[in-house]
């Protein structure tokens, strides 16, 4: 139970450390990254928004302006007639909500007319605006400040009244600042709008923006006016943060998740590969025992069936008993192989090792082969590099490798076809390809090709490339057999090359 219970925490202590952790920490990366992507899309939105506004509210400007001298020209046209001035200015104030009031004004300052009520006497000689028309003899618009008649702040528009080349008067117009937040209003989304003049002085001003939120000034340029529009977008909120997190931290989790399972899939099946390694090893080992310890005693017994088996041969001369004896002895031969593959496929002895050149070998066993594929009627084509290969081993390994191969290529081409030897240099190892052009290995097939006893052969033993595998691995060698059903086989087997001492 505890050793249960100790490899549960150990694998939830695998699990925390190889996905939950990089899945917060990738999560952390993840949301950074989107708080900045998403940063910089409100300051672009910001940006168009206090461009759109600005532009919305020249155009106010312009046109507002435009509505002052046209109601200039207006009152000009009624030649001081002051009933029909009041009824046009009190019409305009109660028809157009941008203005609070419109004022006829005289040079001296002092205000004729009034669309307000006036309980006093009110002079604009001094206010800025006013002097200002008087000395250019054009409309002109004031700082925003407080109106002496409605007691509100406004912005003026002052407008001259020209007659015969000479200002006769001044039309006031007092224009609502809350008139100009409700028109950009109306074209606002989530941003928030603030408005000031040239002089840092506020028109409209949100008291209850945050002070960090992303903002975008863009200018307002007209003739009369210089103001200055801030677009303010609200932040990130903490809902954003959270949606973010849990976001990201769930698509993390599930791919680090799938990642985390192919690792483990691929380390199960790496350590199935390495189990089957071991037990083959283990099987091996056996075999080389049983063999080992076996051997002899079989074969003495065989060395007498045999012995016996040639003089009975010789005593009986009829056909059917030569044919009965030539069996017996193929099989004594066939057991007599058997065991030396068992023999070499448990625990290779190394014989005597020299060097020789591997060209030398395969001249050696050519006529071997060159014989059995006419039998086969097979065409063979050997082709040999001419630089030596010179390796180290017991020729007589290397030629049971060989030739094994070369049977096994022979065949697979029980119509005919053709096997062909190649010899080369690759890099420091002396290479030797057989291919053949026969039935192939089908997948299946190729998948268990070098596990002891397997084989697709009908009188096989499953032995023959286990021990070439082998027979190569003592020597630092390899083997590689590729090829699909139907388009012949090629086996590759490389040696190292002898180092040429100092």
């Amino acid at each position: 139970m505890k050793i249960k219970k100790k490899i549960t925490n150990h694998r939830l202590i695998i699990y925390i450390t190889l996905v939950i952790l990089p899945s917060l920490l990738l999560t952390q990366a993840l949301v950074f990254w989107d708080k900045e992507r998403a940063k910089t899309e409100l300051y672009e939105e910001a940006h168009r928004a206090a461009s759109l506004h600005a532009m919305y509210l020249q155009s106010f400007i312009s046109e507002t302006i435009g509505r002052m001298e046209s109601l200039a020209l207006l009152i000009t046209s009624q030649n001081g007639e002051m009933d029909q001035i009041m009824g046009i200015i009190t019409k305009v104030h109660h028809q157009d909500p941008r203005f609070s009031g419109f004022y006829w004004v005289q040079p001296s300052g002092e205000i004729l007319i009034s669309s307000n009520p006036m309980n006093k006497e009110v002079n604009l000689l001094d206010r800025n605006y006013f002097q200002k028309v008087l000395e250019t003899g054009s409309t002109y618009v004031s700082k925003p400040h407080v109106g002496r008649v409605t007691g509100r702040i406004i912005v003026s528009i002052a407008t001259p009244i020209v007659s015969e080349n000479e200002i006769t008067g001044v039309l006031v117009g007092s224009l609502r600042l809350d008139a100009i937040e409700r028109y950009l209003k109306q074209f606002a989304g989530e941003e928030t709008i603030q408005v000031r003049d040239e002089n840092g002085q506020w028109l409209i001003m949100n008291s209850d923006t945050a002070a960090d939120i992303p903002t975008i000034n863009a200018e307002v340029n007209t003739q009369r006016v210089s103001w200055i529009v801030r677009a303010g977008i609200p932040d990130l909120s903490r809902e954003w943060y959270i949606q973010s997190y849990l976001f990201y931290f769930f698509v993390t989790l599930i791919l680090i998740h799938i990642l985390y399972t192919l690792m483990k899939y691929q380390w199960l099946k790496r350590q199935l590969k390495l189990e089957k390694l071991q037990n083959d090893a283990q099987k091996l080992e056996l075999i080389g025992s049983l063999a080992a310890s076996t051997a002899h005693e079989i074969r003495n017994p065989l060395t007498g069936i045999k012995g016996l088996t040639t003089l009975l041969s010789e005593k009986y001369d009829d056909e059917k008993d030569q044919f009965y004896f030539s069996i017996i002895q193929q099989e004594i031969n066939r057991i007599n192989a058997i065991v030396s593959e068992l023999l070499v496929l448990g625990k290779p002895t190394i014989q005597t090792v020299e060097n020789y050149d591997l060209h030398s070998i395969l001249s050696e066993i050519t006529p071997i082969i060159e014989s059995e594929a006419n039998l086969y009627n097979v065409e063979l084509h050997i082709q040999m590099v001419e630089e030596p290969l010179p390796i180290t081993c017991s020729k007589d390994h290397i030629k049971q490798v060989l030739l094994n191969i070369s049977k096994n290529a022979l065949e697979a081409m029980p119509n005919g076809g053709c096997l062909t030897i190649t010899s080369g240099l690759q890099k420091d190892h002396a290479k030797v390809e057989i291919s053949d052009t026969g039935n192939g290995i089908p997948p299946e097939v190729m998948e268990r090709i070098f596990d002891p006893f397997f084989t697709s052969k009908k009188n096989g033993t499953g032995l023959g490339l286990v021990v070439c595998k082998r027979i190569l691995d003592m020597y630092g060698g390899t083997i590689s057999i590729t090829g699909t059903s139907e388009k012949g086989t090629s086996v590759g087997i490389t040696l190292p090359l002898t180092k040429e001492k100092d």
